[in-house]
């Protein structure tokens, strides 16, 4: 499995495109959480 983002930075609000490529017949899943979530050190995540 090979996952990339499309920019290796993005300002908030605005939309970045991820691309995910995988065997046929994989299951995969993405959480993607904003580094501002993890800087508050909320336990969200």
């Amino acid at each position: 499995v090979t996952f990339a983002f499309a920019d290796q930075q993005a300002q908030p609000g605005t939309e970045t495109v991820i691309q995910i490529t995988s065997s046929p017949n994989s299951l995969c899943g993405v959480k993607v959480v904003d580094k501002s979530i993890s800087l508050q050190g909320s336990a969200i995540c």
